[in-house]
């Protein structure tokens, strides 16, 4: 992948992924299935330490799959085109975006956006728990174990996360 391909893939990626980090994993994932040569395996690590580090996630994504291509002009130049849409946004939009909050037009435009977010993200939560339950016994167990003390025990997910790291060693250390 060239780093001219390589900033607009991350351009593209961040003017048209609306809804944040889960929407972002999404996009990606479907630019690489077309554009990078990178395995399921190697993209999924990524996307899993991009989620772990701190700062916007496309901007971790973008760094990773930059570097993991030309190192760190290439982090820089992913960086860029996933940093440029929503700066440029912010300067261009922000003058007007007070004046017509509430007409109907952009209203109703918000409401789609939050509709199509849905959408990509239930698509990304699926997909990440089929794909977690391929992988085996150990890795089923830990994904059933962070989601219920996320979603049972009301941790905060760092914890729950770095809970299931924990047990996933042990686990991993006592079947081998």
């Amino acid at each position: 992948m060239t780093l001219k391909q390589l900033f607009w893939i991350f351009f593209n990626i961040s003017a048209t992924a609306f809804g944040g980090g889960i929407a972002v994993i999404g996009v990606t994932k479907q630019e690489m299935a077309v554009h990078g040569n990178l395995s399921e395996e190697e993209l999924s690590n990524f996307i899993s330490l991009a989620t772990a580090m701190p700062g916007p996630l496309a901007v971790s994504i973008a760094y990773l799959i930059g570097r993991h291509y030309h190192q760190t002009l290439g982090a820089t130049v992913a960086i860029l085109g996933a940093a440029l849409p929503p700066f440029l946004l912010l300067i261009l939009i922000s003058p007007f975006i007070l004046d017509y909050i509430y007409d109907p037009a952009v209203l109703g435009f918000f409401r789609g956006v939050l509709a199509g977010v849905a959408v990509l993200i239930s698509i990304v939560v699926v997909q990440d728990a089929k794909d977690t339950l391929k992988r085996g016994r150990i890795d089923t167990v830990i994904y059933f174990f962070v989601l219920v003390l996320i979603g049972g025990a009301r941790l905060h997910p760092l914890i729950a996360i770095t809970a299931g790291l924990f047990l996933q060693q042990l686990l991993r250390r006592f079947s081998a």
